[in-house]
């Protein structure tokens, strides 16, 4: 053992913490100062940065339900004979049971407006016709999706089509319960237009 190795062990047991919970011995730096052994310091920094991605994945922020803007000078005027529609509406339908409100029975068939984002049934498209409505920004894939009845499958009429977005949207049409399994009303959209906030 040479003179360097012997006075860094000396030093490593001078150093050492006594409680037992530090992340190894602590040996002097080039200056002589207490410095400790970064041997796992390495994995520390992974564990941290994979605790921190997963609570911004998990985070409510993150699924919040944003609600419409308020003021935004691009949002359209609600057209005459349209019932304007919320995601609470939705949230109230038993997906267990399979049943609805008297205020979601009396709405379908009737022309409405909901707000929400997108999520395209086909990303290789430019415009798309088929998509699901949700009520927040979709989000990291390892966040399970809404329930049931926070999503809305929606079918353009007409061959329009809705450019991709993850601005949101507001999807203008008939309501009706969905034949889907992803998804328990639909709206068969006679417009579709992006807000840009």
């Amino acid at each position: 053992m040479d003179d360097q190795s012997r006075v860094r062990g000396e030093a490593g047991a001078q150093f050492a913490p006594k409680d037992g919970l530090g992340v190894g011995p602590l040996v002097p730096n080039r200056h002589g100062e207490p410095h400790a052994n970064h041997d796992c310091g390495h994995f520390l920094l992974v564990v941290h940065g994979l605790i921190v991605a997963v609570f911004l994945c998990l985070s409510p922020v993150s699924r919040a339900q944003v609600a419409p803007p308020k003021a935004a000078a691009s949002r359209p005027k609600d057209p005459p004979g349209v019932t304007r529609v919320y995601w609470d509406y939705f949230a109230k339908y038993d997906v267990a049971k399979k049943k609805s409100t008297p205020q979601l029975d009396g709405l379908l068939g009737k022309k409405v407006v909901l707000f929400g984002f997108i999520i395209p049934l086909d990303y290789d498209s430019k415009s798309i016709k088929e998509f699901l409505l949700v009520p927040f920004v979709p989000s990291c894939s390892h966040v399970p999706p809404p329930p049931e009845n926070q999503i809305i499958y929606v079918k353009m009429s007409g061959g329009k089509g809705l450019e991709v977005t993850w601005h949101p949207v507001e999807v203008t049409g008939i309501l009706s319960k969905a034949k889907r399994a992803d998804a328990a009303f639909e709206i068969q959209a006679s417009n579709a237009v992006t807000i840009k906030i």
